[in-house]
């Protein structure tokens, strides 16, 4: 068993063989335990996400794994359907943390459909920054760091 404070301060007790797909986690149940919680700095919201995809997700990905060669199930993208953009943006960050490989290769195939064909505009509007807040940046500039969207890989 696994005891973990979220950033909001809300503690968990977790368990299950289905934690071992985060490399955090399965590092921290190796661990002798503990009664203190384990600060993690993932608010508790996206963290029971996190949780319960995992629960169910059954990829398995090779440790040298070619993130173009997976194919994501149906059933996975489509769980996170409901998901605003910030939502995805912090799971994001949460499966970077976590070391969760699948999960975040699965939200970053997803944002980048979302975000896909934007226009400057609608990529400023989609990560919330207001025209004019970037002044050094040209339009020209952000099309070019974003160009690798409008790839169809």
């Amino acid at each position: 068993m696994l005891n973990i404070k979220t950033l909001d301060g809300l503690e968990m007790a977790l368990k299950g063989d289905f934690l071992s797909k985060s490399l955090l986690f399965e590092s921290l149940l190796a661990l002798p335990q503990t009664l203190d919680p384990v600060d993690i700095p993932i608010n508790a919201e996206v963290l029971k996400i996190c949780l319960k995809f995992m629960e169910i997700d059954s990829a398995s990905l090779p440790p040298n794994y070619n993130p173009l060669d997976i194919k994501f199930k149906t059933s996975d993208l489509n769980f996170f359907s409901g998901c605003t953009n910030n939502v995805l943006i912090e799971l994001c960050n949460a499966s970077n943390y976590l070391n969760y490989p699948y999960l975040m290769e699965l939200i970053c195939k997803i944002l980048a459909n979302k975000m896909q064909y934007k226009s400057t505009e609608e990529l400023r509007e989609f990560i919330g920054v207001e025209s004019g807040a970037v002044e050094d940046i040209e339009d020209e500039e952000i099309n070019r760091q974003f160009e690798w969207l409008s790839s169809s890989e």
